[in-house]
């Protein structure tokens, strides 16, 4: 494994490409996977200084940063933090890549089917939650089994997740997930003409109260991303420019809904976040028009025009950025204007 970047490197990072990539893009919250405590440093760094105008919620990979006894050691639990910054539990891989560069298929469990059972019910009466990547049909049942053997044990709900999950076509296995509450998130194109990998049943997993999340792997699988591409992809099919399967095509306001409350419930958070309200954290983007009143092919072209962050304009298209310093005394953590 290679050494992991300096604190200085990560924060130069940081500052040349967040505005860019994230805040510009109307992104006030990530769910976030450091690969090494540089980037945690780093982070609440630059958080500190008002640098980094974006929510954080750290899931750590077991084993890859270090065992499962050593992470429940420390006694946290999902959800320790503030508004800024909280953990938000483990990353596992059930499976890997499952094919090589040619696109040749071949099983990569990485757990038995009982080495899982233990892992997720141990993870689970701690009161850890667990991200789940999943690729194959095969790792998302054996992950479903795992967690309906950890509820049998321990019915306490944790929301555990199964990143790049959802492409499941039976019914009653969609209606399983909201059973076992289990939360599918779901990576779809992020521009138009692209069509997906997989084709997730976007509005059967909504009608049947699975209540999916919608994310963008940014800087993982998808090098070009953007919520409101993915929305409109969600929201079309591909005659009109989409990725949605014929009759899957999901509304607006629902597409919207995978990226703002329900990707909040997915982090425990809907209290604070996901929504506009009084009493929540006030975080939200301004777009250049009503995306209730363009038609769904034309979602494509909506762009950010402003993104607020604890009811502060962190990022304007037309204008500046505001000054970090001038914010650095309460970089937002504190503000939960109506």
């Amino acid at each position: 494994m290679p050494p992991a970047y300096s604190v200085d490197e990560v924060e130069a990072a940081l500052r040349a490409h967040a505005t860019e990539l994230f805040v510009a893009k109307g992104i006030t919250s990530i769910q976030t996977l450091p690969l090494a405590g540089t980037d945690l440093r780093a982070d609440q760094k630059l958080q500190s200084s008002g640098e980094l105008p974006i929510r954080l919620r750290a899931y750590y990979h077991v084993p890859h940063l270090f065992s499962l006894d050593d992470y429940l050691a420390m006694g946290l639990e999902s959800g320790f933090g503030n508004d800024m910054f909280r953990f938000g539990g483990v990353k596992i891989f059930v499976d890997g890549a499952a094919s090589d560069g040619l696109g040749r298929r071949f099983p990569d469990f990485k757990w038995t089917q009982q080495e899982l059972n233990e892992f997720v019910f141990r993870a689970h009466a701690s009161r850890v939650q667990l991200m789940m990547h999943v690729i194959t049909d095969e790792a998302h049942q054996r992950a479903e089994a795992a967690v309906e053997a950890a509820l049998e044990r321990d019915p306490t709900p944790m929301r555990h997740r199964l990143e790049h999950g959802g492409n499941v076509l039976d019914l009653d296995r969609i209606q399983r997930l909201a059973t076992l509450g289990l939360i599918p998130i779901i990576t779809p194109p992020q521009e138009r003409g692209v069509r997906p990998r997989r084709s997730p049943r976007y509005r059967t997993l909504v009608e049947e109260g699975v209540q999916p999340v919608a994310v963008s792997d940014a800087t993982g699988t998808i090098p070009v991303f953007s919520p409101l591409g993915a929305i409109a992809s969600m929201a079309n099919s591909a005659e009109t420019g989409g990725g949605a399967p014929p009759g899957e095509e999901l509304t607006f306001e629902d597409a919207l809904r995978m990226h703002t409350i329900w990707g909040a419930r997915a982090g425990f958070e809907e209290q604070d976040k996901g929504s506009i309200a009084v009493g929540k954290l006030g975080d939200f983007a301004v777009l250049s028009a009503d995306p209730a009143e363009v038609p769904h092919e034309d979602l494509f072209d909506l762009e950010v025009d402003a993104t607020i962050v604890g009811g502060e304009v962190v990022y304007e298209r037309c204008g500046r950025r505001a000054d970090p310093k001038a914010r650095a005394e309460n970089p937002f953590s504190s503000h939960k204007p109506g």
